[in-house]
C-alpha cells in the first residue's frame, strides 16, 4: 500500500499491517468466561455494570471513621 508520507518518514513507519475483513478475525477468537461477543446485543453487561457502579458509590469513610479522624486530628494540634 503505498504511504502519503514523504519517503523518509514512511521508511521510519515500517510496513503497515494487512487489513482483515472482522469476521475472519472473529472466527479465531475462542469463546471463553471473559470473551464478549461482538455480535451480541450489550445491554446485559450495560446493566451489570451500572449495578457495580451503584455498589461502589456512597460514603467512603464511615461516619465514627469519621468523626475519630477529627478527634484525632484536634488533638494532635
Amino acid at each position: 500500500m503505498p504511504s502519503d508520507l514523504p519517503p523518509r518518514q514512511a521508511d521510519m513507519q515500517g510496513v503497515s499491517p494487512e487489513l482483515l475483513p472482522l469476521s475472519s478475525i472473529l472466527a479465531q477468537v475462542e469463546d471463553g468466561p471473559n470473551t464478549a461477543r461482538l455480535t451480541d446485543a450489550p445491554d446485559g453487561r450495560v446493566a451489570a455494570l451500572q449495578a457495580r457502579a451503584a455498589q461502589l458509590r456512597g460514603a467512603v469513610i464511615t461516619p465514627d471513621q469519621r468523626e475519630r479522624m477529627l478527634l484525632s486530628d484536634q488533638s494532635l494540634r
